[in-house]
């Protein structure tokens, strides 16, 4: 506990990463809200008493931005392991597994509390609403931990600090771009891929995981493209992608262990 503390801490004092990691999406999510409604003939669409743009634009950027955090285990994991550091903390009686365990219950502790704070300035402030609480805050949870299982194995596999953090943040991108919810639509004309992005990626279970769980779930079609093509659903459809984020996390930490016993760090 005292050594995930510690971590935990390491992630609060450093000024640019809470710039990066913590107001920068905050601030983006307000200038695509603005944005977007300012572009809208006739304002803003309301559902419930809720801003639809502002509820997509928030889930969208809070998501990207979870599976983004892999960085943050890559960061501690090279400055704690891959210097002469590493010498002094494997002789510490603490052992290895345990060091490695506390830098993710940290990483995942701090990138919860960012996605639980990005969801709850918008709603407060931007009137979004934040879906099925326990639906979101669970899904948050889960990329959570994936993202700093991914970054353990990118950590594992790639020896430069930079490249690893670059492939975490590519890897983001690379789920969302193609399912056209970031910036531009992309038109994939491979049914295969279209299933691929749109559905079976970590990112686009996340995402019908967290909308078909909202108020808007049975009541918004599936017409309108980008984010909001994950409404229009119910709670059997969130909790099918819940389960399936969740096997492919636990798929990915077997992966980690099997990687990890055979290269050494």
């Amino acid at each position: 506990m005292m050594i995930t503390k510690h971590y935990f801490k390491r992630l609060l004092v450093e000024p640019i990463g809470l710039a990066i990691n913590v107001f920068f999406p905050v601030l983006l999510v307000f200038i695509n809200v603005t944005v977007n409604v300012n572009a809208m003939e006739g304002g803003d669409t309301l559902f419930s008493g809720y801003s639809v743009t502002a509820t997509s634009i928030a889930t969208l950027i809070m998501v990207m931005f979870q599976f983004m955090y892999g960085t943050h285990m890559v960061d501690l994991f090279f400055r704690d392991f891959k210097n002469s550091r590493r010498w002094r903390l494997l002789a510490a009686p603490a052992s290895l597994s345990k060091y490695l365990f506390s830098i993710m219950m940290a990483s995942v502790f701090f990138s919860v509390l960012t996605g639980v704070l990005i969801m709850a300035v918008a709603a407060i402030a931007l009137n979004a609403h934040v879906h099925n609480p326990f639906v979101l805050l669970t899904v948050i949870v889960i990329i959570a931990v994936f993202s700093q299982v991914f970054g353990m194995l990118v950590s594992l596999l790639i020896r430069k600090k930079g490249v690893a953090e670059a492939v975490c943040v590519l890897f983001s991108f690379f789920m969302i771009v193609p399912s056209g919810d970031f910036l531009v639509t992309i038109n994939i004309n491979i049914h295969a891929l279209n299933v691929f992005f749109n559905y079976m990626t970590p990112y686009a279970q996340a995402m019908r995981a967290i909308m078909a769980s909202g108020i808007m779930g049975n009541s918004v079609s599936d017409n309108f493209g980008g984010a909001l093509q994950y409404m229009g659903r119910d709670m059997s459809t969130a909790l099918l992608n819940m389960g399936t984020l969740t096997a492919t996390t636990i798929l990915l930490a077997i992966i980690v262990v099997i990687v990890s016993r055979r290269r050494s760090f």
